[in-house]
């Protein structure tokens, strides 16, 4: 594509800083083994065979919208969500060095384009942003793809993103086990364009993303900067009522425990001092009776004179 048609530099689209908040719903969760880049070094053969998780969904944009620039094609909201993870960030930088291979080099086609000073300046940015996918590679991948008839495909938003593997394994337990019905999600898009550059966080603009390349339907990388998910309330609710059941059956055995032991003191054998004190009660007994019998013999006497 040309950077500048219409005397406008990408269609009055500028560069800025904005973060991309997204909220994902319908989460299913998936198992499999790919074995894209699998022989791409011979250590990668020795490597044991794993089932990894990966998490599908569809994903809304907060407030803005991404419009392919220079197309005449609705912005979205909405896009195909998949998450998927990395075991540690070499093999991330190996993905981005084979992806370079694959698809080559983005801005070469740009550069012959290029015929005016704003165009210039602009490349060069994106000469920075590519400089920086070699020091931290990109952990996302944001794009349009038109409908095949062949295929069978649709018109189609997706959005690829990728997480260490210990998040997404938490991730799956907790969707497996109920606990987690929708993600919130934090993005970097570089390059980050837009079409108000001005406008603040709480003002809704349009992300545009490029068409680098002769098939490229649109596309642009970034990095994913965090995900976080919430327990719904219906199962914290039960949870919390399993926890205080718990604690009740806790507190019903320790009462339990202590009537058996109250029980176990009264059945238990009477020691001497208990063998004393029922002595010395029964014998106070006698001579109160004996007492309150003299008592009553003196009184007939006394009746009788």
């Amino acid at each position: 594509m040309s950077l500048v048609e219409n005397n406008s530099l990408l269609h009055g689209f500028r560069q800025t800083r904005r973060a991309v908040y997204l909220s994902v719903h319908e989460l299913t969760l998936c198992h499999g083994w790919n074995a894209c880049g699998l022989l791409a070094s011979p250590g990668d053969q020795a490597r044991p065979i794993e089932i990894v998780n990966s998490v599908l969904g569809l994903a809304t944009v907060d407030k803005d919208t991404i419009a392919i620039i220079g197309s005449q094609r609705r912005p979205t909201r909405q896009l195909s969500f998949t998450l998927g993870s990395f075991e540690d960030w070499n093999t991330v930088s190996e993905k981005w060095q084979r992806d370079k291979i694959i698809w080559g080099d983005p801005l070469r086609d740009l550069e012959t384009s290029v015929d005016n000073e704003d165009g210039q300046r602009f490349l060069q940015y994106l000469r920075i942003v590519y400089a920086q996918f070699e020091e931290r590679p990109p952990t996302i991948w944001l794009g349009f793809s038109k409908a095949d008839c062949e295929l069978g495909n649709k018109d189609e938003w997706q959005l690829s993103c990728e997480v260490p593997r210990p998040v997404l394994n938490a991730l799956a337990t907790d969707i497996s086990n109920g606990k987690c019905d929708r993600l919130d999600v934090l993005l970097t898009l570089a390059p980050t364009l837009v079409d108000n550059e001005h406008a603040p966080p709480s003002v809704p603009v349009t992300l545009g993303i490029l068409r680098l390349g002769k098939y490229d339907g649109g596309s642009s990388r970034g990095w994913i900067e965090r995900v976080s998910w919430r327990i719904p309330a219906a199962v914290r609710a039960v949870s919390e009522t399993d926890l205080e059941g718990a604690t009740d059956d806790s507190d019903s055995a320790d009462e339990s425990q202590s009537h058996d032991t109250m029980n176990s003191d009264r059945q238990a054998p009477p020691n001497e001092l208990t063998v004393v004190h029922s002595e010395i009660q029964l014998l106070s007994r006698t001579v109160r009776n004996r007492f309150v019998l003299i008592l009553v013999l003196l009184a007939i006497i006394v009746i009788l004179r």
